[in-house]
């Protein structure tokens, strides 16, 4: 029911990751990836509860408010209803992101955190080409809309910077092993 369920390092062999990107941005991209979803669609879940047990992770309410807080709280918060994340589950997604996963990569400074997969994985040094954007359907939110999205994304924006700072301090500690040797 909840990635707070795994115990730190259930299996050596394995090395538990995630990569986070702006909450807004990651809206945005699924919009283009979900090709049927539109503005104004997200802009109702967004301001009007609305759950799809079908497809509960990409349409409804929990996909434009604080999805990310949601999805790393657990099953309990991943089902409130809309504008009903709280605090402690941001505090709890706080803790399962910094004590569960050992790597934390930010989408937008991949090439800042690339480091880290290369310390935990073995890798060398590994150049990455960029992906091919998601072509065609373009996302225009007006101001009005994108201001919906942030406001109500609160918590992910928090979540996201305490993820960011986190990489940050990893992807460091990562070079400074790459530097030694190690």
């Amino acid at each position: 029911d909840s990635v707070a369920l795994l115990p730190l390092r259930l299996c050596l062999r394995f090395v538990y990751m995630t990569c986070l990107r702006d909450p807004v941005a990651r809206i945005k991209s699924s919009i283009k990836f979900h090709r049927k979803q539109t503005e104004s669609m997200v802009t109702d879940w967004a301001t009007k509860h609305a759950f799809d047990p079908a497809a509960p992770i990409s349409t409804g309410s929990p996909s434009v408010d604080n999805f990310y807080v949601r999805s790393f709280a657990g099953r309990e918060a991943y089902l409130r209803p809309l504008g009903s994340v709280s605090e402690a589950d941001l505090s709890k997604a706080k803790q399962v992101l910094g004590e569960t996963f050992e790597v934390v990569l930010i989408l937008e400074r991949f090439d800042r955190d690339l480091v880290q997969l290369e310390a935990f994985l073995g890798w060398k040094t590994t150049v990455l080409g960029r992906a091919k954007s998601t072509a065609g359907k373009k996302v225009a939110f007006t101001a009005t809309q994108e201001g919906i999205l942030r406001r109500r994304n609160k918590q992910d924006l928090d979540l996201y910077a305490f993820a960011d700072a986190i990489a940050e301090r990893r992807s460091a500690a990562a070079n400074q092993l790459k530097l030694r040797g190690r």
